[in-house]
């Protein structure tokens, strides 16, 4: 009967420990007035000097199993979406895929009060094929010169994160700013898995 009890136990227990994993990472910054100036994902796109580079998640990606040195491509940009490219090795080859994206907003609080934004914030990108499931992402933050972190919102029940680095900073790592945004926001309960490595170059 002890021993019964004590599987039970270490069971409930492993379940609500990886329920607190979902459920706490800080997700506030998504939507507070203070951060709005750092989330135009336009901007974050428009103002980049090169290119980006994935350089990671804050969770395992099923989409970028086997694959490596993934970067962005963006053919189109206007204030109102983009058409880019995913481009990648896998299995030692060089492959990509095409996506149409859609810029969107959401709400912000201000003392607890919805407001609309000026200008767009996140991404609903689906493939040029319809071949995977679309995508929703949320910016949460940019430099809008190195570095941009965002919300990935099928991820971990909405806590996911996807970090995004220019060629110029990728190979040193986040910057201080973004490094601490990232920590509050996306690595209280999550760990990071790379997806650049230093040996990575763009075709």
């Amino acid at each position: 009967m002890h021993l019964l009890v004590f599987a039970v136990t270490q069971f409930i227990t492993a379940i609500l420990a990886n329920s607190y994993n979902l459920q706490y990472e800080e997700i506030r910054i998504d939507a507070e007035s203070k951060y709005v100036q750092y989330q135009d994902i336009y901007k974050a796109f428009r103002n980049i000097p090169d290119f980006y580079w994935l350089f990671g998640f804050n969770f395992h990606s099923t989409h970028t199993v086997n694959k490596s040195c993934v970067y962005f491509d963006v053919e189109t940009l206007t204030e109102e979406g983009m058409n880019y490219s995913s481009n990648f090795i896998r299995f030692g080859k060089r492959d990509k895929i095409e996506y149409i994206g859609k810029f969107y907003s959401t709400t912000y609080k201000n003392m607890s009060v919805d407001q609309e934004r000026d200008q767009h914030n996140s991404l609903y990108a689906h493939t040029k094929l319809g071949t995977w499931v679309p995508m929703n992402y949320t910016l949460i933050y940019s430099d809008y010169r190195n570095c941009s972190i965002f919300r990935v919102l099928q991820a971990e029940r909405g806590y996911g994160c996807m970090v995004l680095l220019t060629n110029a900073t990728a190979y040193t790592g986040m910057p201080k700013a973004c490094q601490q945004l990232y920590t509050n926001a996306c690595a209280k309960y999550h760990s990071f898995e790379n997806v650049f490595n230093s040996t990575c170059q763009r075709t």
